[in-house]
């Protein structure tokens, strides 16, 4: 059995994986 690492984001409350999508709530407009 073979070990592999997988890089995670961790923020708050919310783990993502890359090339994951995740439904994020941006506030500041000139993000959008």
């Amino acid at each position: 059995m073979s070990t592999r690492r997988v890089p995670l984001f961790p923020l708050s409350n919310v783990v993502l994986f890359p090339r994951a999508v995740a439904p994020l709530h941006i506030f500041e407009p000139r993000y959008r």
